[in-house]
């Protein structure tokens, strides 16, 4: 057996190679963390937001088809047509609280804000008006009502389209490709 007696480092060779390689990897690896995490909250939240606009889209729907229409002497129907008008507000609270817990960078924020700003205007606005037209029975008010309920639908699809272009410039600025011909 031989003892070094001399302190001496020894050079494995290509090791300063090996180690910058690893330290850009890592580095590349932390940074596109967070464009997963941008990825994965977007897919999340895009998910919300489309499950709360096809939920109000079907209640219009149902609204401009008479769905809504029954009178309240037809108990059965009128209580699963007032269940269903409260049914939206209730279904984009709780999309609400789920999308509002959802981590996100800050440069998401306008885009976060937007979607939640639709789902309360859904919950608070529309959902209000649409459960009055189903408990007033009076054909004029039930009318006026109606004009209400399309005015702020209109106003809905207004924030769409800005929950849409607050989602493009958070998706450009983080880095991630997107199709805009949609």
């Amino acid at each position: 057996m031989k003892f070094i007696k001399e302190k001496k480092f020894i050079q494995i060779p290509g090791i300063k190679n090996q180690l910058f390689t690893v330290i850009l990897f890592l580095v590349m690896v932390l940074s596109s963390c967070g464009n997963n995490q941008d990825f994965g909250y977007n897919e999340k939240m895009t998910s919300n937001f489309y499950s709360c606009k096809e939920r109000l889209d079907e209640r219009h729907k149902k609204l401009l088809a008479g769905d809504f229409d029954a009178d309240k002497s037809s108990k059965t129907a009128f209580d699963m047509e007032l269940k269903d008008a409260k049914g939206l507000g209730s279904y984009c609270n709780e999309i609400k609280t789920e999308a509002s817990q959802l981590g996100h960078s800050e440069v998401a924020n306008v885009f976060h804000e937007a979607v939640i700003r639709y789902m309360s205007k859904i919950e608070d606005e529309y959902t209000v008006l649409l459960t009055q037209y189903v408990e007033e029975q009076d054909s004029t008010a039930r009318k006026a009502i109606r004009t209400q309920l399309e005015t702020k639908k209109e106003e809905l699809s207004a924030l769409e389209d800005k929950c849409l272009a607050a989602q493009i410039a958070f998706l450009k600025e983080v880095g991630i490709q997107i199709n805009e011909e949609t």
